[in-house]
C-alpha cells in the first residue's frame, strides 16, 4: 500500500514544457496532507475492526456460555421439577396411608361402641325379663296372700264400727 511517506518522497524528472514545479509541490503537498488524514483514519479504523472483532469473539464466547448456563437451568429445572413430583407423590401416599389408618381406626371404634350398645341392649333385656319375671312372683305371692288380706280388711271394717259405736256412747 502507497504511504504518505512515499508520496511525499516522490521525485519526477525536469522536461522541457512540463508543468510548473512549484504548482505541483503544491498540490502534492495538500495531497501528502489529506491523505495522511486518511491513512490515520484507515488506521483507526482497522484497529476498531481489531477491537470488534475480539468483543465479538467474547461476544460469542459469553453466548456460548449463557446457552451452557441456559440448558444446565432447563436441567436444574427438570430434575427440581421431577424431585417435586417424587415429593409430592411420597407426600400424597403418605397422607392416603395415614387416611386409612385413621378409618380403620374410625371403624373399628365404632364396631367397638355397636358392640357395647348391643351389650347394654341384651342387659337391658335381660333386666326387664329379670323385672317381668319378679313383678310375676310377685303378683302370684300377692294374689296367695289376697285371702288374708280380705280378712284384715273385714277386721279393720269391724273395728271402724266398733270405734263409731264407741264414739257414740262418748257423745251421750
Amino acid at each position: 500500500m502507497l504511504t504518505p511517506r512515499d508520496i511525499h518522497e516522490m521525485e519526477f524528472k525536469r522536461v522541457w514544457k512540463g508543468y510548473a514545479p512549484d504548482e505541483v509541490d503544491a498540490f502534492l503537498g495538500r495531497v501528502v496532507t489529506e491523505y495522511e488524514r486518511v491513512y490515520r483514519e484507515n488506521e483507526k479504523l482497522r484497529e476498531q475492526i481489531e477491537e470488534l472483532k475480539k468483543r465479538l469473539v467474547e461476544y460469542a464466547r459469553s453466548e456460548e456460555r449463557i446457552d451452557e448456563a441456559m440448558e444446565l437451568a432447563k436441567a436444574a429445572a427438570a430434575d427440581l421439577k421431577a424431585a417435586a413430583q417424587r415429593e409430592s407423590s411420597a407426600l400424597l401416599q403418605e397422607a392416603e396411608a395415614k387416611a386409612q389408618a385413621l378409618l380403620a381406626e374410625a371403624r373399628a371404634a365404632a364396631e367397638a361402641e355397636r358392640r357395647r350398645f348391643e351389650e347394654y341392649r341384651r342387659q337391658i333385656e335381660r333386666l326387664r325379663a329379670d323385672v317381668e319375671e319378679a313383678f310375676a312372683l310377685f303378683q302370684r305371692r300377692l294374689d296367695e296372700v289376697e285371702p288374708s288380706r280380705e280378712l284384715r280388711a273385714g277386721y279393720a271394717e269391724v273395728a271402724a264400727e266398733g270405734d263409731e259405736e264407741d264414739e257414740e256412747r262418748t257423745r251421750f
